[in-house]
C-alpha cells in the first residue's frame, strides 16, 4: 500500500527497501498491519463470488432466460464480479486506511482506527455512508475480468471432467 499510495520516493522504493522502512518505523508488528482486513477481504471475496455465480446461473437457466453455454457463463461471471466488488469494496477501503494510518510510537498501534468495523463506522460517520464504496469501479474493473476468467475456466474444467 505504501508503494502504491505514498509520496514519489515511496512509490519508487523496492520491496526490500519498503520492508526495511516499515520494520524500522513500526517493528515486526508493522509488517503485519492490515493482515486482519486482508484476510477478511479474501473471505468475503470467496464467500460472495462463487455463490452469486451459482445462484445467478441457476436462476437464469431455470427461468429459461439463458441456455447453458459460454454466454451464460460469461453473463453470470460478470454478475458475480459485480457482487464480489460490492462486498469487498468497504473492507478494501478499511484495509488501505488501516495500513496507512499514523502509528503511536509508544503503543505501536494505529492512532485512528482500532479495527475494520471501527474504520468503516468512523468513515461513514465523517464522510457519509456511501464513502465506504469509494473505489468500487476500480474494484470491479479488477475483479470482473478475474472472476469471469476464473469461473469460465472452472466451467470448462467441469465439462471436461464430465460433471
Amino acid at each position: 500500500v505504501r508503494m502504491q499510495g505514498g509520496d514519489i520516493n515511496q512509490a519508487r522504493m523496492s520491496v526490500v527497501a519498503a520492508t526495511k522502512v516499515v520494520y524500522r518505523e513500526a517493528g515486526t508488528s508493522g509488517l503485519w498491519r492490515g493482515a486482519g482486513p486482508t484476510v477478511q477481504r479474501a473471505t468475503l471475496l470467496t464467500a460472495s463470488q462463487v455463490p452469486s455465480y451459482d445462484h445467478a446461473k441457476h436462476t437464469l437457466l431455470d427461468l429459461g432466460l439463458l441456455k447453458e453455454g459460454y454466454f451464460c457463463h460469461f453473463t453470470c461471471s460478470m454478475l458475480a464480479g459485480v457482487v464480489a466488488a460490492g462486498v469487498t469494496s468497504p473492507v478494501d477501503l478499511a484495509k488501505s486506511r488501516i495500513m496507512t494510518q499514523p502509528i503511536n510510537p509508544e503503543t505501536g498501534r494505529g492512532v485512528l482506527y482500532e479495527s475494520t468495523l471501527d474504520c468503516l463506522l468512523k468513515t461513514a460517520k465523517s464522510e457519509g455512508p456511501l464513502t465506504v464504496f469509494r473505489g468500487f469501479s476500480m474494484q470491479w474493473l479488477r475483479l470482473g475480468p478475474h472472476t469471469t476468467i476464473s469461473l469460465m475456466c472452472f466451467e470448462q474444467l467441469r465439462h471436461l471432467a464430465g460433471m
